[in-house]
């Protein structure tokens, strides 16, 4: 069961989903499930509402492209599509949401022996 569900996807695309779409949108939050926890181990570790975020977002992006067209064309205007789409991906950006660096900063002094008076 994952974090996110077809009404999330349905939020994030701004429209209700058919019942052959749900499906297929129930499926691919399977999948980028699968990438989280393949990447950062269990997801109930994580901030829940930043998975659903993410795995949403990802399953939106998919949905936009969802037979895998690389272009399409009507009349004398073709439209390309990126190949981002033609499978689950979880942007770089949404990575450091789900894994923000923690740690701290210092600075670390170097001092020569010749350096002394």
């Amino acid at each position: 069961m994952t974090i996110a569900t077809y009404q999330d996807v349905e939020s994030s695309l701004g429209r209700s989903l058919s019942a052959a779409e749900r499906k297929r949108a129930e499926w691919w939050l399977d999948g980028a499930e699968i990438q989280i926890r393949a990447r950062l181990g269990s997801v109930s570790l994580l901030d829940a509402d930043t998975v659903r975020y993410v795995e949403a977002e990802a399953v939106a992006a998919r949905m936009g492209n969802p037979d895998n067209y690389t272009s399409e064309t009507i009349d004398d205007y073709t439209y390309r599509y990126g190949s981002e789409t033609r499978q689950i991906v979880i942007r770089d950006d949404w990575w450091a949401l789900l894994a923000p660096q923690r740690g701290s900063f210092y600075t670390i002094g170097v001092t020569s022996p010749l350096d002394l008076p």
